[in-house]
């Protein structure tokens, strides 16, 4: 009996290694339990605690350069609602509290609020450069730059979300009757409403998986974890509402910290979904190096990626950061700086 069940495990394990993506799967799980993944998950959503209430109120500031303080305050609020289960509730509060707090937005404030926002991206780096088994950690000011980068291309992802939306609303009001006689047509727009937050958060994850690891990796190796990640985060959020509200009683067991308690939890499972999606994408990188095409799951997983054709494993150049890169940062900071001191003179 034992040896018949050794066979069977032995078929299936060679099964699976002569199929791409269930090695991409294994090798994903072997390296997501040996990257501690679970411990590393408590240490980003504590920090993410910590620096996410920052990061709103340096989006309500950024886009009320633009419009309105109360037309930003909504659409940063609708955004997150979109995007995860937090109370809308409690964003309104905590953002309207630091912003009283602060009073109003200096320069100095507001590379202070833009500092303490970081505080979340630092966590991120962290966690995903030890899933893709980077060699050393970037340099700190590379490491902070890197930081504004993220913030920057969220907001422009933000901005892109919003903009279809609106435009499928005014192609809904304007060809509303001809696109419901159309067999499938006012449900291919629903479709589509339902996909923007989906697709923000791809775009998020993707340009994250290409930007914060150490090496050089191409948007199409990092893909897979993308896609991954993003439609976990997905079932996260509607699975976390669900039990949340129907299941969990957070109020009865904390009292008046239970809000707290939930964002602390959702933010641990997320972080855990940012990780796992990591950790495929490396394996996936993993999947075309011909130096680890022997190795076991085990292996692969605290491999560090080879340099092409190598017989020994060495540690992987480090990535220079764009030259345009610190240039765009700079020129927004400097459009930033300029709206603030036009706004204080007024």
């Amino acid at each position: 009996m034992g040896n018949r069940i050794r066979r069977l495990i032995a078929t299936v394990d060679r099964w699976s290694l002569r199929h791409r993506w269930v090695r991409v799967g294994r090798h994903a799980m072997s390296g997501f339990i040996s990257h501690e993944a679970l411990q590393y998950a408590g240490s980003m959503a504590y920090f993410a605690v910590l620096s996410i209430f920052q990061l709103l109120v340096l989006g309500v500031v950024a886009f009320s350069l633009f419009v309105g303080q109360g037309q930003a305050r909504q659409f940063v609020i609708d955004q997150v609602s979109a995007g995860s289960p937090i109370d809308p509730k409690l964003i309104s509060t905590v953002i309207d509290s630091v912003i009283k707090a602060r009073g109003g937005i200096s320069v100095v404030g507001f590379l202070l609020l833009v500092w303490s926002a970081l505080g979340i991206f630092s966590a991120l780096n962290t966690g995903i450069a030890r899933a893709f088994g980077s060699p050393q950690p970037r340099p700190f000011l590379k490491d902070k730059l890197v930081g504004l980068f993220l913030i920057f291309v969220t907001g422009l992802l933000t901005v892109a979300s919003v903009l279809t939306g609106i435009l499928t609303g005014i192609i809904q009001g304007a060809a509303g009757n001809i696109v419901g006689s159309v067999p499938g047509g006012a449900f291919a727009l629903s479709l589509i409403g339902l996909l923007i937050p989906l697709l923000l958060i791809f775009g998020a994850i993707l340009v994250m998986y290409r930007v914060v690891p150490n090496r050089k990796v191409s948007f199409a190796e990092v893909l897979p974890g993308a896609v991954v990640a993003a439609l976990l985060w997905s079932v996260l959020r509607v699975g976390f509402t669900y039990y949340a509200t129907h299941i969990a009683n957070y109020k009865s067991a904390f009292g008046p910290i239970s809000t707290g308690i939930s964002l602390l939890v959702f933010l641990y499972f997320a972080s855990l979904v940012l990780l796992l999606g990591a950790e495929v994408a490396r394996a996936n990188v993993l999947e075309d190096e011909p130096a680890t095409a022997t190795f076991s799951p085990v292996q692969r997983a605290t491999a560090q990626l080879p340099s092409s054709g190598a017989s020994r494993i060495r540690p992987p150049r480090r990535r220079r950061l764009p030259g345009w890169l610190a240039v765009v940062g700079a020129a927004v900071a400097g459009l930033v700086a300029g709206r603030l001191t036009n706004r204080r003179e007024d």
